[in-house]
């Protein structure tokens, strides 16, 4: 499979610009979680592990309209040149097993990643 401007996650084409994202499907959640890029590519291979902080809403947002998507942050601990965005589209009923402490997995899976993109500062 020939990727131009992208590169993929076996098949499935992982975007690496804000352009390349795919359209937000209806009764999908968009999470966005803010790291270093060595940090984004051991995301991309075993997926957001948030296990030591009870559930996914302690490391990542979750926005259910793709025109409020945040790839920024004013936090400037999460604020600087560098940066990764590392995106995911879950369902709503499972980004919210994600948020039951009790029954939460500790990781999203790395195949609802859909992009890696540079954050845009804020």
């Amino acid at each position: 499979m020939e990727i131009s401007s992208g590169d993929s996650l076996g098949e499935k084409k992982i975007a690496t610009s804000i352009a390349e994202l795919p359209p937000l499907k209806e009764d999908f959640v968009r999470v966005v979680h803010i790291t270093e890029p060595q940090y984004a590519e051991e995301i991309r291979g075993s997926g957001l592990n948030y296990e030591k902080y009870g559930m996914a809403m302690s490391t990542a947002r979750a926005y259910g309209e793709e025109k409020e998507v945040e790839y920024g942050s004013t936090d400037p601990r999460f604020n600087y040149e560098g940066l990764k965005a590392v995106v995911f589209d879950l369902k709503n009923a499972e980004w919210k097993l994600h948020n039951d402490i009790r029954m939460s997995p500790g990781t999203i899976p790395s195949d609802r990643l859909v992009g890696i993109v540079d954050i845009i500062r804020k």
